[in-house]
């Protein structure tokens, strides 16, 4: 069996915010969509880019592979917080 180099830890909390479920979560997770929306795109003519780059010259480049990892990153926190399974908001960021 492979083993991919993901980890997903999302711990249980029975606590939830009512204020938080109800206003601000929608509203930050549409200013998150806008932003993963956008990024998405890039990040999808990046790759493009990077398949390329490795057709010709045959190695990866690190800047648009950490580029799209950052995407990534970002996309898994969003959707976690979107899918109710942390409260705690996502960065604007891929740190």
């Amino acid at each position: 069996m492979v083993e991919y180099p993901i980890k997903l830890d999302v711990e249980y909390d029975e606590k939830a915010s009512r204020l938080e479920a109800l206003i601000i979560r929608p509203l930050y997770g549409i200013v998150l969509s806008i932003i993963a929306g956008i990024w998405g795109t890039v990040a999808c003519i990046v790759m493009g880019i990077q398949w390329l780059h490795i057709l010709i010259l045959g190695k990866r480049n690190q800047g648009m592979h950490n580029f799209v990892t950052k995407f990534f990153r970002y996309y898994v926190r969003v959707e976690g917080y979107f899918y109710l399974l942390t409260d705690e908001r996502p960065p604007i960021s891929g740190e």
